[in-house]
């Protein structure tokens, strides 16, 4: 007679189906007939026995239909089936919630349920603590919903406050009609939500379910997030499009699993997992069935997978076994699971690291004498070497294993110069915080906001220092460079004179040598051996004076040259500074913001083109100057005056240039010009 039942029970589920089985002798047995065929891993067959047993006025324990929601995929059937049962119902839900082992859109259905089960004076502390767990997590909206739905069916302030944006999705006309619809459901027959005729059962392969809505890409987002579609629920539909079809019945889509592409066998349950030999498996999907059992707390079956991984050769470059195993134990250590940890720990090829991260959570886990003497050398390496990563394991540890503790460790270990790390140990901070049931918001939060800014601020002022430093060693180089200038055209004005006499001397000879030629051969008349003397006399004059006419020339232009660079020179340094308020054009600005206000910069066109035209040095210093005074930080403010001519537009200075800018609404900065300081007026009158 069991054969037989259990032969019609492995039928898809139907109102007749279900009829049929509850009418036939022995129905108080059905309960036990499921607890047997869920063990058997018949999953359809126990949950038919199960939605039969209710039908009959059997119902099951709360614990078995927790457990028989895998294979119940109708959600609409699975709440009446639930709802069927008459004790047990509230700690079975808790138990489920809390197991890690239901997919998302069933853990959003177990903790609204396990709401609506509550006492409404007082729900289970355990119930609080699920909702502020999920409530960190994205999820998809029919589950945010669901989380929603249940934290305001609890109405605890702390847990509406960790769960506001979905509370948000929720507390409205179609969040509410849902709750209803779940309500009804709920209370309802079993048999009303079984379909009259089976969907059709497909067995050559799986297709593809279309269900994404009909929303443009670059839409809101349907979920109520505010992103786009396309940066939010589209990656997450096309993912679930190639879900495996739920007409093909559980074990036999795990019979059919070489014929799935990845994304259909991702989409697999752990349970129908377990049910694939690892051997039939290729090295990806071996990977991925290890790890996915892993986190469904399937310890046994994930270590079946991992063993046959040991001994393949074709792992993903980069990928190695105890790399899976650490994912593993990262699974093992969430679960608590003390005999999971060692086993995983015991087969480590290199335990080197791997026991590293886990030995502190097992020794705190364990209760081992001497934790607190490993708590303490953990923090006294982290003190030694911040950089390094004992702190960061130190905190894991504590905040996971021992919470109290690990929200005051992870306080003191906060450091802005670590923003990445400090970032992590904040969201673990609020998880402990959800643990203990503690208001969210942990004040080491605002402390080190607070610290973060004021480290901040001290760069900035520090870089303020620094650029100052510099512009005066560029000054000091320029008067350098001028001091040098100078004393080379004295020399060269020196040089000058010496060859303009020198050829004046020379002029003056070959002036009197000529004359005394001339005189010569008119008194005694030119002979053949006077006349060739004398003209190569008079060449070596014309060539000497031809040479000293080249070196005049060359000179001339060397002292011109010089001339430039002192006279450029000079001029930057002796060019009088302005009086910002001599010509009445600024005038100083006491009425300016704070300058803790943050605001966002917006750069005009004219700022923008002349950031192009500047020298590099100042173009640099102007960016630098708009984010300072953007910021609100005081550097960026101490050079800034108000312009006379027009109350909502002020002026930085950068050396001999200004920034003119204007503050627009209460967090906007617009930059409208970069100019030298001798056109401010003419720009003032143009912006008038």
């Amino acid at each position: 007679m069991e054969k037989e039942i259990l032969r019609l029970a492995r039928a898809a589920s139907t109102r007749g189906l279900i009829e049929q089985i509850a009418a036939r002798p022995g129905a108080e047995h059905l309960p036990a007939l499921s607890e047997e065929a869920l063990s058997a891993r018949e999953y359809r067959a126990a949950a038919n026995l199960a939605l039969a047993g209710a039908a009959a006025g059997h119902p099951p324990s709360g614990d078995l239909a927790c457990r028989l929601l895998p294979a119940i995929e109708d959600m609409y059937v699975a709440t009446r089936f639930l709802g069927s049962v008459e004790h047990g119902l509230l700690d079975a839900l808790l138990e489920s919630a809390g197991s890690g082992r239901n997919l998302p859109s069933q853990q959003g259905l177990v903790l609204f349920l396990a709401a609506v089960s509550a006492d409404d004076d007082a729900p289970p502390d355990e119930l609080l603590r699920h909702i502020r767990y999920a409530a960190r997590d994205e999820h998809e909206p029919e589950c945010a919903m669901l989380i929603g739905l249940a934290a305001l069916e609890v109405g605890d302030p702390d847990v509406l406050t960790v769960a506001r944006s979905y509370v948000r999705l929720a507390d409205n006309p179609g969040g509410l009609e849902i709750r209803e619809q779940i309500l009804e459901r709920f209370s309802s027959p079993v048999l009303d939500g079984l379909p009259d005729t089976p969907p059709p059962e497909r067995f050559a392969g799986f297709t593809v379910r279309k269900t994404r809505p009909d929303v443009g890409r670059n839409a809101p987002c349907p979920c109520g997030s505010g992103r786009k579609y396309k940066k939010c629920c589209l990656s997450k539909e096309d993912h679930r499009d190639e879900s495996p079809d739920a007409s093909v019945p559980w074990g036999d889509r795990a019979r059919l699993h070489a014929s799935m592409s990845d994304a259909q066998f991702e989409g697999l349950h752990p349970l129908e997992l377990a049910r694939i030999e690892p051997d039939e498996l290729s090295t990806g999907r071996l990977i991925h069935a290890a790890e996915d059992l892993a986190r469904y707390r399937s310890f046994p079956e994930a270590e079946r997978c991992l063993e046959t991984l040991s001994s393949r050769r074709d792992l993903p470059e980069g990928t190695t076994v105890d790399s899976v195993r650490s994912n593993m134990l990262v699974s093992a250590l969430s679960a608590r699971d003390r005999e999971a940890i060692e086993r995983i720990l015991g087969s480590v090829e290199e335990p080197g690291e791997i026991k590293a991260a886990a030995d502190l959570g097992l020794a705190i886990l364990a209760h081992d004498p001497d934790a607190l003497e490993r708590i303490e050398d953990y923090a006294v390496e982290g003190l030694r070497e911040p950089d390094g990563d004992a702190l960061g394991k130190l905190c894991a540890a504590l905040l996971f294993f021992s919470p109290a503790l690990g929200i005051l460790v992870a306080r003191g270990a906060l450091d802005p110069d670590h923003p990445e790390v400090a970032d992590g140990l904040l969201t673990a901070i609020e998880q402990s915080r959800d643990q203990l049931l503690l208001p969210p918001d942990d004040p080491a939060c605002e402390i080190y906001a607070a610290l973060a800014t004021s480290r901040a601020e001290e760069r900035m002022d520090s870089d303020a220092v620094q650029r100052s430093e510099e512009l005066a060693a560029e000054a000091q180089e320029l008067r350098d460079t001028a001091a040098a200038a100078r004393g080379r055209e004295i020399t060269a004005r020196r040089e000058k004179a010496r060859l303009e006499k020198s050829l004046e001397e020379a002029l003056r000879a070959a002036e009197e040598n000529r004359v005394a030629a001339e005189e010569a051969l008119r008194t005694e008349g030119p002979s053949p051996e006077t006349i060739p003397r004398l003209r190569e006399k008079i060449g070596r004059f014309h060539d000497r004076i031809d040479e000293l006419m080249e070196e005049r020339r060359q000179y001339r232009r060397q002292i011109s040259s010089f001339q430039s660079r002192v006279n450029k020179a000079t001029a930057l340094e002796h060019e009088p500074e302005v009086d910002d308020e001599a010509d009445g054009l600024e005038i100083a600005d006491d009425g300016s913001p704070d300058r803790r206000h943050v605001r966002l910069p917006v750069f005009a066109r004219e700022f923008r083109d002349a950031i192009r035209g500047v020298p590099e040095h100042v173009a640099r210093d102007a960016v630098t100057t708009a984010g300072t005074l953007a910021s609100g930080s005081a550097a960026g403010w101490t050079s800034v005056k108000k312009l006379k001519a027009m109350d909502d537009v002020r002026s930085a200075r950068i050396g001999r240039h200004r920034i003119l800018f204007r503050l627009s609404g209460e967090d906007e900065i617009e930059f409208l010009r970069l100019i030298h300081r001798r056109e401010l007026d003419g720009t003032l009158r143009r912006l008038s």
